[in-house]
C-alpha cells in the first residue's frame, strides 16, 4: 500500500481530478471499497503525512479534498468522510505551521475529532484528538506501521487552535508516550 500511496501522491500533484477520475482501475459495475474509519485515521493518514514535505504542505493540507477525494480515488478506495465534513485550519506558532482537520464529532473510541499535521524532520507527522474510554479525549499518534502512542488527556474539548499548540509542544519535546501498543 505504501508504494501505491507514494505513486498516488505523485499523480495527485501532477494530474487534475478529471484525469484521475477518468483513468481509475475500476469498471463501472465494480464497487469501489470504502476505507474504514480506523484504517483511514491510523494507517492511511500517517502514511500520507510521512510522504508530505514542507513544499507540498500548503497544496495538499489546506484543502482536504486533495487527500480525501483525489488521493483516495488514485489508490482505489473511498474515504469514510465527505469533503464538506472536514474543515481545514492552518495555525502558525513560533515558526511552526500546523494544519488541523476537524471531523464530525466521533461517537466511538478511538475515532478522532481532530487530525493535526505537524512538521517532523523532512516530512509531517499526524496527531489526533481521539475519543477515549478513560477520559473524554486523548492526544495520540500512529506511525506508518500502525503503532499507536498516547500523550496528553483532556477533560474538555480543546479548540482546534489549542490542540495545534498542544501538539507542537509534544513534537518539540519529543515526549515519550504515556502508553504504547501495536495495532
Amino acid at each position: 500500500m505504501k508504494q501505491k500511496l507514494i505513486s498516488a501522491i505523485a499523480l495527485l500533484l501532477l494530474c487534475p481530478l478529471s484525469v484521475l477520475a477518468s483513468t481509475d482501475n475500476h469498471s463501472e459495475t465494480e464497487e469501489i471499497p470504502q476505507i474504514g474509519d480506523y484504517e483511514y485515521f491510523f494507517r492511511f493518514l500517517p502514511m500520507v503525512a510521512s510522504q508530505i514535505n514542507e513544499s507540498l504542505a500548503q497544496q495538499v493540507l489546506s484543502d482536504p479534498a486533495e487527500i480525501n477525494t483525489r488521493l483516495t480515488a488514485a489508490i482505489g478506495v473511498i474515504s469514510p468522510f465527505r469533503n464538506d465534513q472536514i474543515k481545514s485550519e492552518k495555525f502558525d506558532r513560533n515558526g511552526t505551521t500546523v494544519y488541523v482537520w476537524t471531523y464530525p464529532e466521533p461517537t466511538e473510541c478511538p475515532i478522532p475529532l481532530y487530525a493535526a499535521f505537524v512538521p517532523s524532520g523532512q516530512a509531517f507527522k499526524v496527531y489526533f484528538l481521539e475519543r477515549s474510554i478513560m477520559t473524554p479525549w486523548v492526544v495520540g499518534s500512529s506511525d506508518v506501521n500502525g503503532n499507536h502512542a498516547s500523550y496528553n488527556f483532556f477533560e474538555q474539548t480543546p479548540s482546534a487552535e489549542e490542540f495545534a499548540s498542544n501538539v507542537i509542544e509534544i513534537e518539540k519535546k519529543s515526549v515519550e508516550p504515556s502508553a504504547e501498543s501495536a495495532n
